[in-house]
């Protein structure tokens, strides 16, 4: 049995073995060394001296057994339920100090564990980190008790070296989260699905803009685009990495395409609702809409031959008729477009809160007022259910309603 002519020969001080024997069931020598009848060897405290052990770099101490600085390196020992202490040299330029800090590539780890690839190049698609199995459990927990900030994974891009770095220049990657899979013969390089989280411009101690970018693969390709960008602003480009409003969104026409924007609003037991509020003051402190101003406004806009996008050529906006109160709001509709020859669009209908509808005029004094223009209507008129009279002649400059019918004629 191996361990026990190990054992023998430790206590002997031998070097090595000139016979072998078998011995069973439990065996004991001395006060300090026992073997059971399995084969496992005890050792009690102090029951080998510095003296029988063959490197000098091994020190047996009152609180078990040291390492030292040896003349002759150590190789090949395997320590169970051993406690190293003072700073270890691990193969590759890594360490573990004194503190319990690891660095595996590097001898000055500034965490508890630090991976520096620096001297150890790697692969393209290879992470300096990896954590790998079959069992489809292979998950990163983070743990953090006592509040803000709370557990993070974070990223620190920068110019220059670890040892010497330099400020953070405009779009440089500070982090980037990645996916990728195996496509049959490798893993896929670069990784398909992408969040990139950049600098917006060069850093200073006054100055960090950031900006993040989303990129995806489509089917049949593999070359990912950005399809989302938040800007230093907050604003959410979809399609363009230049919102030029909050939420900007922009595509290609495909030819089939139903739009640039579609929603779907889904309601149970209620009205689905796209919703557009105004207000004046501030968003924390959001004061009344008054008399005479807009609530909202959609409007459209087209590219010119100059190089630049309109203004608004045909708006659809909600007026308040009055001092917005907590029993009164009326608001009415104005309906603009922009007339030939000119840039600046026109109000040209507008509903009324009361109802009433206005053509050429904002102040509809009847139920249909119509101002600036004449009414043609091909089919006549009907009044009070009964169908006017039409005529082949030029009509006169007043319209007259005789016996419910409306006459022109």
């Amino acid at each position: 049995m191996r361990r026990l002519v190990w054992a023998f020969l430790i206590v002997a001080g031998a070097a090595s073995a000139e016979a072998q024997t078998t011995v069973s069931g439990p065996v004991t020598f001395g006060a300090g060394l026992s073997v059971s009848g399995s084969g496992t060897v005890s050792v009690a405290t102090g029951a080998i001296s510095n003296a029988m052990l063959a490197n000098p770099g091994l020190t047996l101490g009152s609180t078990g057994l040291t390492l030292g600085a040896a003349t002759t390196a150590v190789s090949g020992l395997t320590l169970s339920g051993a406690t190293v202490s003072g700073t270890t040299s691990l193969p590759g330029g890594g360490v573990i100090t004194s503190t319990g800090l690891v660095g595996i590539g590097t001898s000055s780890p500034m965490a508890p564990l630090v991976v520096d690839s620096s001297l150890n190049p790697l692969g393209a698609g290879f992470g300096s980190l990896v954590i790998q199995g079959n069992a489809n459990k292979e998950r990163v927990d983070i743990y953090s008790a006592g509040g803000a900030p709370g557990p993070a994974f974070q990223g620190k891009g920068f110019g220059g070296t670890v040892a010497s770095p330099t400020a953070t220049t405009a779009g440089m990657d500070l982090f980037i989260l990645g996916a990728s899979g195996y496509n049959g013969s490798a893993f896929a390089v670069p990784n398909p699905a992408t969040i990139h989280m950049r600098a917006d411009d060069d850093w200073s101690a006054t100055d960090t803009g950031t900006n993040i970018s989303f990129y995806t693969t489509p089917d049949g390709s593999t070359a990912a685009a950005q399809r989302l960008f938040i800007a230093n602003n907050g604003a959410i480009g979809i399609g363009t990495s230049s919102p030029a409003a909050t939420l900007d969104v922009q595509t290609t026409w495909s030819g089939s395409s139903p739009g640039n924007l579609s929603g779907s609003w889904t309601s149970y037991g209620d009205t689905s609702r796209f919703v557009i509020r105004g207000a004046n003051g501030t968003q924390a402190a959001p004061g009344a809409i008054l008399a005479g101003q807009t609530v909202g406004n959609i409007n459209f806009r087209g590219y010119t031959s100059g190089g630049a996008w309109t203004n608004g050529v045909v708006n659809i906006q909600p007026v308040a008729e009055e001092d917005y109160g907590a029993t009164s709001d009326a608001t009415g509709l104005s309906f603009g477009t922009t007339p030939s020859g000119s840039t600046a669009w026109q109000s040209h209908m507008y509903l009324s809160g009361a109802g009433s509808l206005g053509i050429g005029t904002a102040a509809p004094g009847y139920l249909l007022d119509v101002q600036g223009g004449q009414v043609n209507a091909s089919g006549g008129f009907v009044a009070a259910g009964t169908a006017g009279v039409s005529c082949s002649g030029a009509p006169t400059a007043a319209f007259a309603v005789t016996a419910g019918i409306v006459t022109h004629c």
